[in-house]
């Protein structure tokens, strides 16, 4: 978070995404198919998402990614990719 609290990483942008279904998952096949569901949502991230985003788990079935130096329209351009990438 320090390294992005400087003028120079402005406009950030947040992308929060939500792995639905998770609970079902996990319940009707159990927690190993769950937690491949989670590295897949991880790996769609890590692919579409540029080197200087930071990508972290957010709770359960969550992720947030933060994009520095990336104004709202591009955050809604990757945003998309990772929807069209699930």
């Amino acid at each position: 978070m320090q390294r992005l609290n400087t003028s120079r990483q402005l406009p950030i942008s947040m992308i929060i995404a939500d792995i639905k279904g998770l609970k079902l998952i996990n319940d009707t096949y159990g927690y190993n198919e769950g937690d491949k569901l989670i590295r897949n949502a991880a790996t769609v991230l890590k692919e579409i998402c540029r080197k200087e985003d930071i990508i972290t788990r957010w709770g359960g079935d969550e992720f947030i990614v933060l994009l520095p130096q990336t104004p709202p329209e591009t955050a809604l351009e990757i945003s998309e990719q990772i929807k069209a990438k699930c």
